[in-house]
């Protein structure tokens, strides 16, 4: 079944977007998940509602948390070197 709707669809922006740089969403969606449980909670007293409402939340914010993450700290997703090299600075000029 999910191989059918891969063929179907082949690209999907958000996910692939997400599958490049999983990396900083799998190290920030704990932390948000446990400040956001306790708020919808509060206003989410389904079992299901509160599931759908802390997956659509959690992916919101990670969505809009990655740019930023990605300026401010772009070793983590090795878009730049963590440590520099002699091999690597040779490479950059």
């Amino acid at each position: 079944m999910i191989m059918l709707f891969c063929k179907k669809f082949k690209k999907l922006p958000v996910i692939s977007y997400m599958g490049r740089y999983s990396v900083i969403t799998l190290g920030i969606h704990a932390p948000l998940l446990h400040f956001e449980y306790p708020v919808v909670s509060r206003f989410i007293h389904n079992e299901w509602g509160q599931a759908i409402a802390l997956l659509l939340l959690t992916l919101t914010v990670c969505i809009i948390a990655t740019p930023i993450f990605l300026k401010l700290i772009p070793q983590a997703v090795a878009q730049k070197d963590f440590i520099k090299t002699k091999q690597s600075t040779q490479q950059g000029s």
